[in-house]
């Protein structure tokens, strides 16, 4: 099964943005940005999607330590409005805006490309 790491700075937030993606066959795992270097051992992570809560700098730490711990996992952001997605400066995979169908239609995608 594919696993989804959600990352973002606001509890209430990540559980709706879980719900969204509970359409997507996969395990999912909140976390904290803080938290993303503690997740060690042999956890394996397909997709991490950051959540548009977090800061420019964080957004861009998540993703370095994303690509660095998982060197083939995807990058998902949710951005708050199409603007947002313009301006992000960091290496995503995708980007989607804040809207439970596009979140798991591009959460599906992305899953569908690690197989390739």
């Amino acid at each position: 099964m594919s696993r989804i790491l959600l990352v973002g700075s606001d509890l209430r937030l990540l559980r709706n943005h879980r719900t969204a993606l509970a359409k997507v066959e996969a395990d999912i795992v909140l976390s904290d940005p803080m938290e993303l270097e503690t997740h060690v051992g042999r956890e394996r992570f397909d997709l991490v999607v950051l959540c548009h809560t977090l800061t420019d700098t964080a957004r861009c730490a998540a993703t370095a330590t994303a690509y660095r711990r998982w060197p083939h996992v995807r990058v998902l952001q949710i951005c708050a409005d199409h603007a947002e997605m313009k301006s992000l400066g960091c290496p995503m995979d995708d980007r989607t805006e804040v809207a439970p169908d596009e979140i798991a239609a591009h959460a599906s995608k992305l899953l569908g490309e690690v197989g390739d």
